[in-house]
C-alpha cells in the first residue's frame, strides 16, 4: 500500500514508521525543514520537504498512484485543505485527517473520507479505564468483552500461574491474550508461566473484570465519590463534559491558566473548578484533593501529567490516570505507580490503523509498546480459514483467536470452534504480519 503522510511531527513520524514496518511505501511530506531532515535521519522512507496544499509536492509525492493521504499536521485547516486537495488530483485516495476544533467540520461537507478528532480518542481511552477501576489500561473487543491490562505483582495470585490454569479457574471465564516480558513481547501458550513484573492483557467479560482485579491484588474503586481532573484543555473539557452529565458527588477540575478556567466555570456549572498550581500543597490540602478517589491527569504538558499523577498517588489517590505522549513511557508511568497510562500518539496511530487496514477491519490496538495488535476484522467468504476449526489453522506464537461472533453468539472459541465467512472475529497478531490478517478478512 502507497501512503502519503502530511506532517512529520512526533505522530506523523510515529505513525510512518508502523507503516514502514509493515512494508507499506510510504512518503513523509512536511514543509519544517528541520523536522523534515530528522524524519530522513530517523525513517527508512521517502521525505519531502514542501507543504501539503502543494499541488506541486503532492505530485512530488505520487499522489496520483497512492492509496491513501493521512494528514496530520497541528493545523486543522491545513489537515482540510490537503486532504481535499489530494482527493481532487486522485478521486480514488481514501483521505484521512485529523481535526481538533469540532466546528472546522460539523455541519461542513468536505470531501474527507474520515475526519477524527485525536482528544476523543483519548477521552474514549481514559473513560474505558475509569469504567473498569482503572485498574489497567481497557480495550473493548465486543459487546459484553474487553481486554484488561494488568501487571502482576510478586507474591499475588497470577505469579507462578500458568496461562492454561487461568483459562480453567472456576470463577470466570478468561484468556491471556499477551505477555508484556521485559524487552520480550510473546503471545502465549497454555503451559506458558506468568511471572511478578509482567503486564498482561486478560481477555473477560466486562462482568469478571472486578473479580480478575481481586484476584491480581489490586486496590477496586467500587465508586468515585470525588475525581479530581488536572487540565481544563482539550482532553480535560472532554473528560469534565462527560462527568457533569453523569452523576458524581463531587467533581474538580484544577488548571494554571486563567482563561481556560473561566471558560470551563461557564460550561461545566456544578463543577469545582479550581485556579492554580496542581502541586501546591497548600491547594491540595485545603481542597482536599489527596483525598480524592481518582486523579485523572491529561492537560497538554504530558511530563507535568506523570509528575502530578504519581505525586498525588503517594498523598494516597487510589487510582490515577495520565495522559502521556507516547506509549514509550508506560514502563516510567508504571514505575511511578501509575495505574494507567494513556499514550495520545498512540491513540491517534491506531484510530489511522482501524481506517486504513480495508473495509472488513474494524478496529486495531496496539499492544506491548506496539509489537502486538488487537484486530476485531470480519472473515471473508473467500478465506482459506472458512470451514475450518481453530485446532486446524492454529499457529503457535504467531497470533491468537481471541473471540468469535457468529451473530448469534458471542464466544471465546476453542479448539473444534469452527469458523464461517461473516463471522467477527478478534485476534492478535504481530504487527508487522500483514498475511495472517489477509488471509482471515483479504486485502486491503
Amino acid at each position: 500500500m502507497k501512503v502519503i503522510v502530511v506532517g512529520a511531527g512526533f505522530t506523523g513520524e510515529q505513525l510512518a514508521r508502523v507503516l514502514v514496518a509493515e512494508g507499506d511505501d510510504v512518503r513523509l511530506v512536511e514543509r519544517d525543514h528541520e523536522k523534515a531532515r530528522h524524519a530522513a535521519n530517523m525513517l527508512d522512507c521517502t521525505v519531502l520537504e514542501g507543504s501539503g496544499n502543494d499541488q506541486a509536492v503532492l505530485r512530488e509525492a505520487g499522489v496520483g498512484s497512492a492509496d491513501a493521504l493521512v494528514a496530520l499536521t497541528e493545523s486543522d485547516e491545513m489537515n482540510i485543505v490537503s486532504s481535499m486537495l489530494a482527493k481532487s488530483l486522485n478521486g480514488k485516495l481514501k483521505t484521512l485527517a485529523r481535526v481538533r476544533n469540532s466546528s472546522h467540520y460539523i455541519g461542513a461537507s468536505f470531501n474527507v473520507d474520515v475526519v477524527f478528532n485525536p482528544d476523543e480518542e483519548a477521552e474514549s481511552a481514559v473513560w474505558r479505564a475509569l469504567e473498569h477501576g482503572a485498574a489497567g489500561r481497557v480495550i473493548d473487543v465486543a459487546h459484553g468483552y474487553c481486554i484488561t491490562e494488568l501487571e502482576v505483582v510478586e507474591g499475588d495470585s497470577f505469579d507462578g500461574m500458568a496461562v492454561a490454569d487461568v483459562a480453567k479457574h472456576p470463577e470466570w471465564k478468561a484468556l491471556i491474550a499477551y505477555v508484556d516480558r521485559d524487552e520480550q513481547s510473546l503471545l502465549p501458550c497454555g503451559n506458558t508461566v506468568l511471572a511478578h513484573g509482567d503486564r498482561i492483557g486478560v481477555l473477560s467479560k466486562e462482568s469478571d473484570v472486578e473479580s480478575l482485579v481481586k484476584f491480581a491484588h489490586l486496590p477496586a474503586v467500587k465508586k468515585y465519590r470525588h475525581v479530581v481532573i488536572f487540565g481544563a484543555d482539550h482532553v480535560g473539557r472532554l473528560v469534565a463534559a462527560r462527568m457533569h452529565r453523569g452523576f458524581y458527588h463531587r467533581v474538580s477540575v484544577v488548571d494554571w491558566d486563567g482563561a481556560r478556567c473561566r471558560q470551563a466555570k461557564l460550561d461545566f456549572r456544578g463543577v469545582q473548578v479550581l485556579c492554580g498550581d496542581m502541586m501546591d500543597e497548600e491547594l491540595i490540602r485545603e481542597e482536599k484533593l489527596g483525598e480524592a478517589d481518582a486523579l485523572v491527569a491529561v492537560s497538554g504538558n504530558y511530563d507535568r501529567n506523570l509528575i502530578v499523577a504519581s505525586y498525588l498517588k503517594s498523598l494516597g489517590v487510589a487510582k490515577v490516570i495520565a495522559l502521556t505522549s507516547s506509549s514509550k513511557f508506560n514502563d516510567v508511568a508504571s514505575r511511578l505507580g501509575i495505574d494507567v497510562a494513556v499514550p495520545m500518539r498512540g491513540t491517534v496511530v491506531d484510530a489511522v490503523l482501524s481506517r486504513l487496514r480495508g473495509r472488513n477491519v474494524l478496529a486495531v490496538h496496539t499492544v506491548c509498546r506496539q509489537r502486538f495488535e488487537v484486530v476485531k476484522c470480519v472473515v471473508s467468504e473467500d478465506s482459506p480459514f472458512v470451514g475450518k476449526s481453530v485446532q486446524e489453522i492454529a499457529s503457535s506464537g504467531e497470533w491468537l483467536l481471541l473471540l468469535r461472533d457468529s451473530g448469534k453468539k458471542t464466544e471465546i472459541p476453542h479448539g473444534n470452534t469452527v469458523l464461517s465467512g461473516g463471522d467477527c472475529v478478534t485476534l492478535v497478531t504481530r504487527s508487522s504480519d500483514r498475511q495472517i490478517l489477509e488471509r482471515f478478512c483479504g486485502k486491503a
